[in-house]
């Protein structure tokens, strides 16, 4: 992702300004799944109510601040350790090491400001889904500076269309 220096002053306050709507529909989507690739994950609000609920979760995130607001509330919920892992990395150059059958993010995409940033992060995490696998992405589309053209539906890895 392009920048995220911004975080530093709010990481503590950033759960604040986030409504539950976009949790709930986050959680029930991860429901459907044993294990989901959250990318852009921030403080891990959404990826702690996944694991809650028993979802496995390889949180990607690339601001140090947020990251470390995300350790923090793991370090107060241990039980979810071995269900989280969460990558310091951004969406175009993150590792997990094994593929996964969905990921969303969750507000994360419109900070990827270019096309060669969407591209580079869209594929790679389509190299880490399973054939068949589902990516879920929240758009604000005013905000993107080289203004993409907007679509809706649904892409399967592996199509060719």
């Amino acid at each position: 992702m392009t920048t995220h220096d911004g975080y530093d002053k709010i990481s503590g306050i950033y759960d604040m300004f986030t409504d539950q709507a976009t949790l709930d529909f986050y959680s029930r989507f991860a429901a459907e799944f044993s294990e989901v690739l959250d990318i852009g994950a921030g403080t891990g609000r959404i990826a702690l109510s996944i694991a809650r609920k028993g979802t496995r979760v390889i949180a990607v995130e690339p601001s140090p601040a947020m990251a470390r607001e995300f350790r923090a509330k793991l370090d107060r919920e241990l039980a979810l350790k071995s269900l989280i892992t969460l990558i310091e990395a951004d969406a175009g150059s993150f590792g997990a090491g094994r593929t996964v059958p969905a990921a969303f993010m969750a507000g994360s995409f419109d900070h990827l400001l270019t096309d060669e940033e969407r591209l580079r992060a869209l594929s790679n995490i389509a190299n880490h889904l399973d054939p068949g696998g589902r990516l879920v992405c929240e758009v604000w589309p005013g905000l993107m500076t080289d203004n993409p053209e907007i679509w809706g539906g649904e892409i399967k890895v592996g199509d060719t269309t």
